[in-house]
């Protein structure tokens, strides 16, 4: 039997007397421990190989209730940047015991209880009820294009088009000012590339400051393609996503499908059916859907066509021609959502 010291040792030197106690103990020297242990440990976390060393950013730092937050991030050679808190006692010195937290890249989406998901109240108004009115009353609208990296907009990157302006959100916000010209429309960017929309709900706080009228919900992509969700998850994290969009900000939403993958070299999982959970979570909210996977087959010929509305034959980033599709079909959903009364209020 091995006794632990009154004076508790490093978690290291623990793991190391846990590892050598018995009759025939495996390890007598730690540092031959040590080494072989963090081999495991790499070999585990699945460590990629980098040709090399990532330059770790601090996004922003700040202290809350007694803590030292960093929030980090840094590329990998692959995806999206990874992202990650850190936190320590805001008056500590020198080294401390640590404790390693790991996301799951594919989460599983859970809802607590009935209690923490926000949902439509009785008599609640569906539909464009906000937008109606902010138009009939001639006053500003703010829509916010809420998504993935077909929405995204930054330095080198707008969606796939070769300048802002022609993003597919941008397209939209100018095109709604010519259709309604008492209104003036501004367009926020709320998206980041590789997000599937378990992780788009998961930064749903950061929506508040920008004070939506009308937010345009357009995940799914990733669902399929890089940060894999089953469609029941998508369905779930979505119709949660747009019940405390509506009760949180009372904003109107807009539900965007994703456009999908090229028929003709697929590479998208069950495209179909994240496609029909989408859609049933906006039927079942009552707010408009986009079918944008039926507007690009149009568009492209069933996927003869598609290399002239992407960036490539086999890419899912639509390019000038393809996110003025994708603006086209936006607008007519919306304009058949401005069309229609509120469901409990005839």
């Amino acid at each position: 039997m091995t006794f632990l010291p009154r004076r508790m040792p490093c978690l290291p030197a623990i793991l190391f007397l846990l590892a050598s106690a018995g009759a025939a103990p495996r390890f007598t020297d730690l540092e031959t421990w040590r080494r072989q242990a963090r081999g495991k440990v790499e070999e585990l976390l699945l460590i990629p190989d980098m040709p090399w060393k990532p330059e770790v950013r601090i996004e922003r730092q700040f202290e809350f209730d007694g803590l030292h937050v960093e929030e980090l991030s840094w590329q990998l050679p692959y995806g999206p940047p990874t992202r990650a808190v850190f936190m320590k006692p805001a008056d500590s010195r020198g080294r401390l015991p640590a404790v390693l937290a790991l996301h799951d890249p594919q989460p599983v989406f859970v809802l607590n209880n009935e209690d923490d998901v926000a949902a439509p109240a009785a008599g609640a108004a569906t539909g464009l009820a906000r937008t109606q009115r902010l138009l009939a009353e001639k006053k500003p609208v703010r829509v916010v294009a809420y998504g993935d990296s077909i929405s995204e907009v930054k330095p080198g990157w707008n969606g796939g088009a070769k300048t802002p302006d022609a993003n597919w959100a941008t397209v939209l916000a100018r095109r709604l000012g010519e259709r309604y010209p008492g209104s003036d429309f501004t367009l926020r960017h709320f998206a980041i590339g590789g997000q599937n929309t378990s992780e788009g709900l998961g930064r749903l706080d950061g929506l508040e400051p920008l004070a939506p009228d009308l937010v345009l919900v357009a995940f799914g992509a990733n669902d399929c393609c890089h940060h894999f969700l089953e469609p029941v998850e998508t369905g779930q994290a979505l119709a949660t996503l747009v019940a405390n969009i509506r009760t949180r900000f009372d904003a109107d939403v807009v539900v965007v499908g994703t456009g999908g993958d090229n028929p003709r070299k697929p590479f998208f999982r069950h495209l179909d059916a994240t496609l029909a959970t989408q859609q049933a979570a906006a039927a079942e909210a009552g707010v408009p859907f986009v079918d944008m996977r039926a507007a690009i087959l149009a568009a492209t010929a069933g996927g003869d066509r598609w290399a002239e509305f992407h960036l490539a034959a086999d890419n899912c980033h639509p390019n000038d021609a393809g996110h003025g599709v994708w603006a086209e079909a936006a607008l007519r959903a919306i304009e058949a959502g401005l069309q229609k009364k509120d469901r409990h209020h005839p």
